[in-house]
């Protein structure tokens, strides 16, 4: 009850309620949960109970594979062995999104509060009226997925190594755990790991010995922690790896999209290439093959740096344009207005027809939905700008140039800038869900009023 006279529109507190109410009613009219790869999550749940394997696959035994990583099939294959019922297995899966996203909500918060942040009420209500409105979050936050799960020991993670810019070095250690599991729940949280792996050397407060000491630290305990996998992987296909989707989407995403958006003779010439390269690695395990694959896939780029660095350039920025309606429509079922929505930008499988009730309310959603990411996502690019100079006009007087402003607005674009490049031209809307805490911190500089929003001159 003390906390009632804080629930105004500029408090995060009211931010994180309503979100997570809204989350709660759409999972009470839930439909199709499964999301784009949650079938595949829980075949890997189901094989761990049936089987004690982890695959994706099908078969009596399924074959094994690599392709995600365990966390996630592993407590939902808990939740299946608890409850023998996929209904219910999926329902709570729902509800442990709800509070991994409720967490990750109140640790963003805690984060902001501190240095090098030190945002002030307003500031913090805005960065969580980004992390709980924008629309692409609805769905993908509650989809039978591991994004809510890596997101929120992401968000622990980058609490945790905050505290040890300005306190004691045991703090970073403890990132280390928390960086693990987010790891473990998706591999893209591995080269954001190691972005702040090397960080820590410039950011730590410590003597150069000690700072080199606990960056040390930190990515042992991060190899340590991942080991027991890799040695799963080494002694499954006989070759050690963490994952095998590294490999495979440089190969077939950002690789294979490239040479597709090609003209049909020089598409043909490189697709020929590939034929006779993947019938070369045939007799290769899993683990070896997406390796393979990986190292043909970079030796294409290098090769075609040019034509990839255009690609890029001209699909990345659709990374940041999704609203995500289509998959919140259908969380709910209705395949009628995916449809409309489909048909609107002639892509899309067309898997019901739409009738102009469907149409009336995919485009007043969709309409919605950009309006929303528009309003917030001015929010975060003026706080962005914000940031940056408040991050230059710190610098003036200051006798080391590693003041907390340029800290908080490197942590914040630093780790825009990581997820950036590992996704290059792969965009789904999906994908930046894991940028959410470090849009939420721009966001928030946009309303400071303390540190960030007026530096000291």
């Amino acid at each position: 009850m003390k906390y009632i006279h804080h629930l105004t529109f500029f408090s995060w507190r009211t931010a994180l309620i309503v979100g997570i109410t809204f989350r709660l009613l759409c999972w009470c009219l839930q439909v199709k949960p499964e999301g784009d790869d949650g079938n595949r999550y829980y075949a890997e749940s189901q094989n761990l109970v049936d089987y004690g394997i982890f695959s994706s696959e099908t078969g009596n035994p399924p074959p094994p594979t690599a392709h995600d990583m365990p966390l996630w099939p592993g407590t939902m294959a808990i939740f299946l062995k608890t409850t023998g019922s996929r209904t219910c297995t999926v329902r709570l899966a729902g509800l442990l999104n709800l509070a991994l996203y409720a967490g990750a909500g109140m640790l963003l918060a805690a984060l902001l509060k501190r240095q090098p942040f030190e945002l002030n009420e307003r500031g913090r209500a805005l960065a969580l009226w980004a992390f709980v409105g924008l629309p692409d979050t609805w769905a993908y936050s509650l989809f039978h997925m591991p994004d809510t799960m890596a997101l929120f020991f992401l968000t622990l993670a980058l609490y945790l190594f905050a505290r040890s810019c300005y306190g004691r070095g045991a703090w970073l250690l403890a990132s280390a755990v928390a960086f693990s599991a987010a790891i473990y729940s998706k591999p893209i949280c591995l080269p954001l790991a190691m972005a702040f792996a090397l960080a820590s050397l410039i950011v730590s407060p410590h003597r150069w010995l000690k700072r080199l000491v606990l960056t040390a630290s930190l990515v042992s305990l991060i190899l340590l922690a991942l080991s027991p996998w890799i040695l799963r992987n080494k002694r499954t296909f006989g070759t050690a790896g963490l994952t095998t989707i590294s490999g495979t989407n440089l190969y077939s995403c950002n690789a294979g999209w490239m040479i597709n958006s090609w003209s049909a003779a020089k598409r043909q010439a490189a697709l020929a290439e590939r034929a006779t390269f993947e019938e070369s690695i045939q007799s290769l395990d899993l683990m070896a093959q997406s390796k393979a694959k990986g190292k043909f896939a970079r030796e294409e780029l290098k090769r075609y740096w040019k034509e990839y660095l255009l690609f890029t350039l001209k699909s990345h920025p659709r990374l940041y344009f999704g609203t995500g309606t289509l998959a919140f429509l259908r969380y709910f079922g209705l395949e009628g207005a995916c449809t409309a929505l489909e048909e609107k930008t002639g892509h899309g499988s067309f898997r019901a027809p739409a009738t102009q009730s469907d149409r009336a309310l995919a485009y007043t959603l969709q309409a919605i939905a950009f309006g929303l990411l528009g309003l917030l996502g001015s929010c975060i690019l003026i706080g962005a700008g914000r940031g940056l100079y408040a991050a230059i006009v710190s610098l003036r007087p200051a006798a080391c140039w590693l003041t907390p402003t340029v800290v908080a607005w490197s942590f914040a674009f630093g780790g825009i800038l990581v997820c950036a490049l590992v996704i290059g031209p792969v965009v789904a809307t999906r994908y930046r869900f894991i940028m959410l805490p470090f849009f939420a911190m721009f966001a928030g500089f946009a309303a400071s009023t303390h540190r960030l929003a007026q530096p000291q001159a």
